[in-house]
């Protein structure tokens, strides 16, 4: 019964740390999207957000699946304590996604004016493209380390 106990509260923990966590990020991303679009101007702002989003489809992309993979497999492999399979998991996952982040991030970096003025028709846009493009590989890097960290607290 007192297993239970411990295991209930150190859910509600997880649970209201989670939360907290998660709303702080939804805070901060309004926050952001309202200081981006005062400070730039609609036109601006505009620009900002599709590279964003842009940058988010191909770090996904980039990606190809192995979020989940690093959660599941540094999960499985944590409560039997193999930091080498963990580690490796994490390893390859990261290779294999900056080998594809990379080549992306400078294509997209060398395809950004054609891409602004002849797809988008935003000249102004081929320098947001630049400056975002290293954008790929930080953002695909950062979320399979969040994934693999999420995946060694989901150990029991």
């Amino acid at each position: 019964m007192k297993l239970l106990k411990s295991r209930n509260a150190d859910f509600f923990i997880q649970t209201a740390v989670s939360f907290t966590i998660r709303s702080v990020a939804a805070l901060a991303g309004l926050i952001l999207s309202i200081a981006v679009s005062r400070k730039l101007g609609s036109e601006s702002a505009g620009l900002y957000f599709l590279a964003f989003s842009i940058i988010t489809v191909l770090s996904a992309v980039s990606r190809v699946g192995l979020d989940d993979a690093v959660m599941r497999f540094t999960g499985a492999a944590m409560p039997d304590g193999e930091w080498g399979a963990v580690r490796a998991v994490v390893k390859r996952s990261l290779l294999l996604t900056l080998s594809i982040s990379i080549p992306l991030s400078l294509a997209l970096y060398g395809v950004s004016d054609e891409l602004a003025n002849q797809v988008f028709d935003k000249p102004d846009l081929a320098d947001v493209f630049k400056g975002f493009s290293p954008g790929i590989v930080g953002l695909s890097v950062l979320t399979l380390l969040a994934m693999g960290l999420q995946g060694l607290r989901k150990n029991h």
